[in-house]
């Protein structure tokens, strides 16, 4: 069996319905006999991944079940009704409730674990492996604390930078703590990262790539921590974090070097690359998640289950005809985006699928089980956006150089050209499935469009409602 299976290895299981403060009661009872080497620390930051692609996160409520429902890019139907209120809006409805209650507790859940490890940290001061493990831990709690903001966090474009925004966790002492400003909040995700970057700075990932193995083949132990650092928190993604960073917060000149650095880098290293046209292509292990696009990203073992579930039984069908069709066949798009290899106007969406013969142990495809969390595309839209007031001409060869990578078959020209909805099109064709476009369209503050008429943007509509119990503390 592949070795990164043991990526699996989990020490715990949470709920993310149930209330922050209230889960793992009993969690430090196995700090002094876990935390003691980099085996512990290793083992719990896989359970914290393991927990993150689990259905109530990003396995499917943060990717196509929930983030894109609210973007119109599928009809769907579910019994208890959810579906339908996240389409509406219906935040308040018992089915769409649950679901957003889970995606905040779940995250938050997510971070007091992380925390666990950094409060730990000192035990192993001087590991040899020290530092990736501390990278990860920084790193992830700065990228989860981001989600949350992306979500529940004010529409800074209209509220500004000193509304009131998330609670900011940095310690796991089970005591609540006050929302801060989402200046505040920006502030401490910047903190964290930095310091992961320090720890990462000599991190496998820029010489072996992101699916290199960096263990001894010949020695007797293999970690986690070196193989495929593209499905774990590294040093490209806290890189590409912080450009994330300052888009959210608005400084273009800053997220316009971030992302440039980020894309020199990636040319220079290969380490995270765009994928090829033959490797989509290709009859066995396809790669139709684009995974060497990834930056980071997680493993779901459970991988064809969801998409027998939801796509091959056309639970979730892409509204094609009636809402998509003129993003990937009008305007600016091309036939030959190989971005329609996904089956978005076929029978049902295969951006997903996985086959046998991708679970079978000889002809086992691992790019088939990854799921999206910063991808190379992400930084060329941040670094052509930041630009495009101040120099279109920059944008449009930042746009012009990703639609290559696409396969697009001629550079668009400046002369009549809407470079926001060039923007907002790309977008919409890059993460269908991925739940991106729904923080995307609130940070900008735009209409969701839809089959219909497009919804007009709302403060109740990008913001998702804190818990009950979560209100009564903030």
């Amino acid at each position: 069996m592949k070795k990164h299976i043991l990526l699996f290895l989990s020490i715990f299981l949470l709920c993310g319905c149930e209330k922050f403060l209230d889960v793992a009661p009993d969690d430090r009872a196995y700090e002094k006999d876990i935390f003691l080497d980099q085996d512990g620390f290793t083992k719990s930051l896989t359970g914290i991944y393991k927990f993150l692609a689990q259905e109530s996160l990003y396995q499917q409520h943060m990717k196509f079940k929930t983030l894109d429902l609210l973007v119109h890019y599928w009809e769907a139907y579910s019994p208890d009704g959810a579906a339908e209120d996240l389409m509406a809006y219906k935040y308040e409805n018992l089915g769409a409730r649950i679901i957003i209650d889970g995606i905040w507790g779940g995250l938050y859940n997510a971070i007091h674990q992380v925390n666990i490890i950094i409060d730990n940290l000192p035990n192993i001061e001087g590991d040899p492996n020290y530092n990736l493990i501390a990278g990860e831990a920084y790193g992830l709690r700065a990228y989860l604390h981001l989600e949350v903001f992306k979500l529940y966090g004010p529409v800074v474009k209209k509220e500004g930078l000193s509304a009131t925004a998330i609670p900011y966790y940095e310690s796991s002492e089970k005591n609540p703590v006050r929302a801060l400003s989402a200046k505040e909040v920006l502030a401490k995700v910047e903190q964290d990262l930095q310091q992961a970057a320090v720890f990462f700075k000599e991190d496998p990932i820029q010489t072996l790539g992101r699916e290199g193995d960096g263990n001894n083949p010949n020695g007797s132990t293999y970690s986690a921590l070196l193989d495929r650092r593209g499905i774990r928190m590294n040093y490209y993604a806290v890189k590409a974090l912080l450009a994330r960073k300052s888009l959210w917060e608005g400084d273009l000149p800053k997220a316009y070097e971030r992302s440039m650095a980020v894309i020199n880098e990636l040319k220079e290293s290969k380490a995270v690359r765009f994928i090829q046209p033959e490797e989509v292509d290709r009859q066995k292990n396809k790669d139709l998640r684009f995974t060497s696009d990834n930056i980071f990203a997680l493993y779901d073992r459970a991988a064809m289950n969801v998409f027998t579930a939801n796509f091959l039984n056309n639970n979730y069908e892409a509204l094609y005809a009636r809402n998509l069709e003129y993003i990937y066949n009008g305007g600016t798009s091309d036939p030959v985006d190989i971005r329609l290899k996904w089956g978005i106007n076929g029978s049902h969406f295969s951006k997903y699928t996985v086959t046998d013969d991708d679970q079978n142990e000889l002809t086992y495809n691992a790019k088939a089980f990854e799921i999206q969390m910063i991808n190379l595309p992400e930084m060329y839209f941040t670094a052509a956006e930041a630009k495009i007031d101040t120099d279109p001409a920059e944008f449009l060869r930042l746009m012009n150089e990703f639609r290559k990578n696409r396969s697009f078959r001629e550079d668009l020209k400046l002369d009549g050209l809407d470079l926001q909805q060039l923007l907002i099109d790309e977008v919409r064709r890059e993460y269908i499935g991925e739940g991106y476009v729904f923080s995307f369209l609130k940070r900008k503050y735009l209409p969701i469009p839809t089959a219909g008429d497009e919804i007009p943007a709302s403060l109740g509509l990008y913001k998702f409602p804190f818990p009950v119990d979560e209100k009564l503390y903030n």
